[in-house]
């Protein structure tokens, strides 16, 4: 996901409501999940509390997919038991 993020083709991500703690112009450190290797900061740019059913090509978009069932079948299997979600918009403020 570093490479997609660092080029701005990944500009937003899904959670649960319960990991959803950021707040709008909240600065971020990225690093990576396995090695955790600093990516880049990021600024939270939009909140949006979204039922899984409603996910759309936007959100996609800016997950940096190609089609909205991906982001579906991504969500299902990150968050089987939830039907709300939360989708946090970002940008790249600095690598």
């Amino acid at each position: 996901m570093a490479p997609l993020i660092i080029a701005g083709r990944k500009t937003g991500t899904i959670r649960s409501t319960a990991e959803s703690t950021f707040k709008l112009g909240q600065i971020l450190c990225a690093v990576t999940h396995e090695e955790g290797e600093f990516i880049c900061n990021l600024e939270i740019k939009g909140i949006e509390k979204v039922n899984l059913k409603n996910l759309n090509r936007s959100h996609a978009k800016a997950e940096g997919l190609p089609f909205t069932f991906l982001l579906k079948r991504i969500a299902r299997k990150l968050y089987p038991d939830e039907s709300e979600l939360m989708f946090i918009c970002f940008k790249v403020i600095n690598q």
